[in-house]
């Protein structure tokens, strides 16, 4: 029996892992988990951020999802909690997509984004726990995005992921 497919995701925040797992998901009919979705969700419901309603909103809906064993993509960075992860997805495939952008790339997304708050030393911090990442896991990446391939992201991936899916 073939196990369940997970795409997955190593990058600094706002380094373009959304429009990236849009792509995919659309074009391949994927559902896509975003912890990001749910964090507006809250915020709008609230009309503040509450990280315990947060939560008590996430966890189910991701072990429905992981209860589930169908494919899907996980719009999140597995950076800082590689291996949580990799026990999370034991049982799946994983095919990890790493955006490996240089930082005046990423500081210039960032503010064609107009992102005004919520950035500060995250964006630093971001970065360099995906240069952590990188040192000790970049062998265990499928793809990388760079600074030389990014504008063509989306075909890359999109044809990368085919390939994976053997379609």
């Amino acid at each position: 029996m073939n196990k369940p497919k997970v795409i997955l995701f190593a990058c600094p925040m706002w380094s373009s892992k959304f429009a990236i797992a849009h792509h995919i998901g659309w074009n391949l009919n994927l559902p896509i988990f975003s912890r990001d979705a749910i964090r507006n969700e809250v915020k709008e419901d609230l009309f503040y951020w509450d990280a315990q309603e947060f939560e008590n909103r996430a966890k189910p809906r991701f072990k429905k999802l992981l209860n589930s064993k169908i494919d899907f993509i996980l719009d999140a960075s597995i950076d800082r909690k590689y291996y949580e992860y990799m026990d999370t997805f034991k049982d799946y495939d994983t095919f990890i997509i790493s955006i490996d952008i240089s930082k005046d790339r990423l500081e210039d997304m960032v503010n064609a984004k107009e992102y005004t708050t919520g950035v500060g030393n995250r964006l630093d911090k971001n970065y360099e726990d995906h240069q952590e990442f990188l040192k000790e896991h970049s062998n265990d990446v499928d793809l990388h995005i760079t600074d030389e391939n990014f504008k063509e992201r989306l075909e890359i991936t999109l044809e990368a992921v085919r390939n994976w899916y053997g379609v």
